[in-house]
């Protein structure tokens, strides 16, 4: 059997490769590929700035300078099980699964079956959930309710795909008080359709102080970071409010720096002087990676998100570059794309 495969050839390149599937072990199995999410953490590897390892010399995955071309990548997968190993309990040939997975961009992938993939119910189709994106807004979502006071005030930096699917979630939970920023007056609008309190745009001066105002002065108990660098980060850290003796600020940050920036010196300063919890959280901070999985999965059940999981594009394989160049440009109307394999 052969499948199709989508690979990096050099920067801002691909193609698409046909190659022999590889059978399955006792506990894998081969899921046939319909959509794939596409990611901004792949941006590095389009434009040909770096990979990740997933095993380096310490026995973490990493980040290296180089690409090694032709490189496979991927990592959202959604499909049907085509066939299963000897040994296999978890799933059924027909099972609909979405979840993680690398090498995602292809027709067919062979997983293992204890890969944190689940089954879909009925009620969803196998062409607009991406388990794993939401996966990982769960886990953020899970790290800043955590013991947040009912009247506090929650920020949400950066208003894109994962920025509207917390916003969706915390909305679903009954979380007050949400405040949202984002430069772009459109993203700034649905954050108020999606649950929001009240929107401001950070690039205006007064932004941080009105919405500080908001909160009688303290300053916001949480805040979540999604505006991909170093000024998002900026901007949650100065609407921290100052510890008390049984509370302090939580910041998840989210984004992935992935340029090389200038830290700023008021970013330094304002971390030591708010001293807010400051949380990596995507993807790994709730080690319960299956449970977050069911969690996502449950989220479109219940309609917490729309059916179509905020999908904005849809892309043939051949067409992929289309996507990642809607991503550099950050072209108004791209929120989220997949690629679509049948």
């Amino acid at each position: 059997m052969e499948r199709k495969v989508v690979k990096m050839t050099e920067a801002k390149k691909l193609a698409v490769f046909t190659e022999p599937l590889p059978e399955p072990g006792p506990h894998e199995m081969v899921i046939r590929i319909t959509i794939s999410g596409i990611c901004h953490s792949e941006m590095p590897t389009y434009l040909g700035e770096g990979s990740m390892e997933m095993k380096g010399p310490l026995g973490f995955s990493r980040i290296v300078d180089y690409v090694p071309y032709p490189a496979s990548f991927g990592h959202e997968p959604t499909g049907v099980v085509e066939k299963i190993g000897t040994e296999v309990t978890r799933f059924k040939v027909g099972d609909r699964v979405s979840g993680a997975g690398g090498g995602a961009f292809a027709s067919h992938i062979v997983s293992s079956e204890y890969a944190p993939l689940v089954k879909l119910p009925e009620s969803i189709s196998e062409y607009d959930c991406l388990a794993e994106p939401v996966m990982c807004c769960c886990n953020i979502v899970q790290a800043v309710e955590k013991n947040m006071k009912e009247d506090g005030f929650i920020a949400v930096v950066g208003c894109g795909y994962m920025g509207q699917v917390c916003l969706s979630l915390l909305h679903a939970h009954g979380v007050k008080n949400i405040v949202a920023f984002d430069p772009r007056a459109d993203r700034r609008e649905k954050a108020m359709e999606l649950g929001a309190s009240y929107v401001f745009n950070p690039s205006e001066e007064e932004a941080v102080k009105k919405a500080i105002d908001l909160t009688g002065g303290v300053g916001f108990d949480r805040a979540i970071e999604l505006a991909k660098d170093l000024s998002g980060l900026a901007v949650a850290v100065s609407l921290m409010k100052m510890p008390t003796a049984d509370d302090r600020g939580i910041i998840a940050a989210s984004s992935v720096y992935d340029k090389h920036e200038m830290w700023p010196t008021s970013l330094g300063f304002d971390l030591m002087c708010r001293c807010p919890e400051l949380h990596f959280v995507h993807p790994g901070f709730i080690p319960d990676i299956h449970g977050l999985m069911e969690e996502a999965v449950e989220a479109y059940e219940k309609g917490y998100l729309p059916k179509d999981g905020f999908i904005t594009h849809r892309f043939t394989p051949e067409e992929m570059c289309e996507a990642y160049e809607l991503m550099e440009k950050e072209e108004a109307g791209y929120l989220k794309g997949v690629v679509v394999f049948n």
